[in-house]
């Protein structure tokens, strides 16, 4: 099926664009013959990367880049339009990476909102594909209100699409008006109506598909499969770890703005002398000259009252203690009376408020100022001996490019700063090649895939680490498509089992086992119990978390996000015949008793191990789960099989 979206003729390419005015015949589709394409194709270690080019007489140069997975049903495609003339170019509009018919029956579409900084986030809708349906984030990010990762559903396969821009991309779907037989579909750069200046470049998109057979599970784990072995980055050439956050901010100071390096390295020999070190040390932001707001960058470098010998101190320590030290950035906000902003301040884009204390961003699109962002980040990675580079944006850019661009330079702005973002990444990348990087946007609002290509969403959403249902769906929409994530170990309900948000309460059996992730953040106990407690789950934790990004996911239950439900998910790697199940009753939840349809092999023998939580499970002979719970319980239960 993959096979109807590989080409080999370079007329026939997905791509398309509007090439010197805005009609119908101005379209340009493909790479026509009078660019004289050329067509070269390498091989390696089972991928297959071909590459189209060709140029016109107008000096304007066409790249189509596809890769295709020879073990997987993916391809993979991404586009570049060079100016090779030494005058602006033709106008350029709505570049798009694909721009084609796909053919099948009654088409269904599932999609997503994306992480909208709200609980509205990762809601996933399911529908009839009626007539046509437009999906595109908001504001400038590229996950907020509109999540990248996309299913359409045929009667004879099904499609999944993912997309890779930071910015704001734009998918239609639209079907034909008559038969409902096929779909209308294209992806592109939202807003692109632009002149290309002598030597520019820009780039479109990238979009990966994967054509799969109707068992929805059976193409979720397929993907899960694919996208670990090729996609989320690895360490030391090995797949990224399971890792447990260990992090020591100062009560009564936002963030990490009370934060010394006494402190943090008192805390980390407090830490040691406990065995709870962790595999992350964490500070996160306010380590900068910020006085106590954190939100106040631009000074790049550690605060002197505070860190007088920098930060390498930390650094040294945390690899005595064989743990990472990750350290949080935010170079994109630049705010007034900051290094930054006082020495480049031609580097800035600012909005109305800029000058009097609201955000700038940083101009991207400027080569010299992505050079000094590399040189001053790397300077501090390896002083530091920082080992994870964790990235954070908290405010919208979409305005700024906006405000900055003219009418013949739409969206220009924005794939500039795209891809000096990529430029900064994979430099930083290069100079210290045992980096790992950490994916945020307030959140989730960067989680697309051309970052989860270099890092992992330690931070995947800033809504509800305490709100047990919000967890599920969150937890439910990662597990299927981009499989990293962390967990607080946090409680957000009141004595009479309701939530009240930021109303943090001691940590219980229950949180635990609804925190369940391939990453978490476990905290320091203050007593005995806490202790007992927290090692009893870091032990489960260890065995199961290796499952959680190795194995295939079955969820058991549907995920509406009610306290009344049951919810419940399996994980299972059949090649090492061992898995796990986790069932949640939640905290309104009458039922006491649930049967679950598991996914079952009938030729081998099943036996329940280790666990963790509260209430029991059974398997019974004919492939169910049979669980009984009160409300308010969770259970984490291994199994083996034969």
């Amino acid at each position: 099926m993959i096979k109807r979206f590989i080409f080999e003729d370079p007329k026939k390419l997905p791509i398309s664009f509007k090439y010197n005015g805005s009609g119908e015949n101005n379209i340009l589709r493909g790479i026509p013959e009078s660019f004289n394409p050329t067509v070269i194709s390498k091989t390696k270690n089972g991928v297959t990367k071909t590459v189209f080019s060709g140029m016109n007489s107008d000096g304007l140069e066409v790249t189509f880049e596809c890769t295709i997975y020879e073990e997987f049903p993916v391809v993979e495609y991404i586009a570049y339009i060079t100016n090779k003339a030494e005058t602006d170019s033709k106008l350029i509009r709505d570049l798009r990476v694909f721009d084609g018919f796909i053919e099948g029956a009654n088409p269904r579409i599932t999609y997503s909102t994306g992480d909208t900084h709200d609980q509205r986030g990762y809601e996933v809708r399911c529908e009839e594909l009626a007539e046509r349906i437009m999906l595109e984030p908001v504001y400038g990010t590229a996950c907020n209100g509109a999540s990248p990762f996309i299913k359409l559903r045929f009667d004879e396969f099904e499609l999944r699409l993912a997309i890779g821009w930071i910015g704001k991309w734009k998918a239609f779907f639209q079907t034909a008006k008559f038969d409902n037989y096929g779909v209308v579909f294209y992806a592109g750069q939202s807003r692109c109506n632009m002149k290309l200046r002598p030597g520019e470049t820009i780039r479109t998109p990238s979009l990966t598909l994967m054509c799969c057979n109707l068992n929805d599970t059976d193409s979720t784990n397929l993907w899960r499969r694919w996208f670990r072995k090729y996609i989320m980055p690895k360490v030391n050439g090995k797949a990224f770890p399971p890792m447990h956050i260990v992090c020591a901010p100062v009560s009564g100071f936002p963030e990490w703005c009370g934060a010394s390096a006494a402190q943090q390295l008192e805390e980390l020999e407090k830490h040691a002398a406990k065995g709870d070190v962790g595999d992350v040390w964490w500070i996160d932001a306010g380590w900068y000259d910020c006085g106590t707001n954190w939100g106040h960058t631009g000074n790049w470098y550690p605060d002197p009252n505070r860190f007088p010998e920098g930060l390498g101190a930390i650094g040294k320590k945390s690899a005595e203690l064989n743990t990472r030290f990750l350290l949080w950035f935010e170079p994109e906000r630049v705010r007034p009376n900051t290094e930054l902003y006082k020495e480049h301040s031609e580097w800035v884009l600012k909005s109305d408020g800029a000058d009097i204390g609201g955000n700038g961003l940083l101009n991207y699109a400027i080569p010299e100022c992505v050079d000094w962002t590399i040189d001053r980040i790397d300077n501090i990675i390896k002083s530091s001996k920082v080992t994870i580079y964790r990235e954070d944006f908290n405010f919208n850019p979409e305005p700024y490019w906006i405000k900055y661009e003219t009418q013949e330079r739409i969206g220009a702005l924005e794939n500039a700063h795209v891809q000096g973002h990529m430029r900064l990444w994979d430099t930083l990348s290069k100079r210290n090649p045992e980096l790992l990087f950490d994916v945020c946007a307030s959140g989730g609002r960067r989680n697309e895939m051309d970052l989860l290509r270099r890092g992992v969403p330690f931070h995947y959403t800033d809504v509800g680490y305490g709100s047990h249902t919000i967890k599920q769906k969150q937890y439910r929409f990662l597990n299927e498509w981009t499989m990293y994530y962390r967990s607080h170990i946090s409680d957000w309900r009141d004595a009479c089992n309701r939530y009240i948000p930021h109303n943090q309460r001691k940590a219980d059996v229950f949180t635990y086992v609804c925190s369940l992730a391939p990453a978490v953040q476990l905290g320091s106990p203050c007593n005995e119990d806490d202790k007992k407690l927290n090692n009893s789950f870091k032990a489960i934790w260890k065995k199961v978390s290796p499952i959680m990004l190795d194995g295939n996911f079955y969820p058991l239950t549907e995920c509406k996000n009610r306290t009344s439900d049951f919810y419940a998910e399996q994980f299972e790697i059949p090649e090492e015949g061992i898995g796990f199940f986790r069932v949640i009753s939640n905290v309104d939840n009458e039922s006491q008793e649930k049967t679950f349809n598991i996914h079952f092999d009938s030729t081998r023998q099943y036996e329940l191990s280790d666990s963790f939580g509260e209430g029991s499970l059974r398997i019974t002979a004919d492939g169910k789960l049979e669980a009984k719970l009160e409300k308010a319980q969770g259970i984490i239960q291994i199994y083996e099989f034969k």
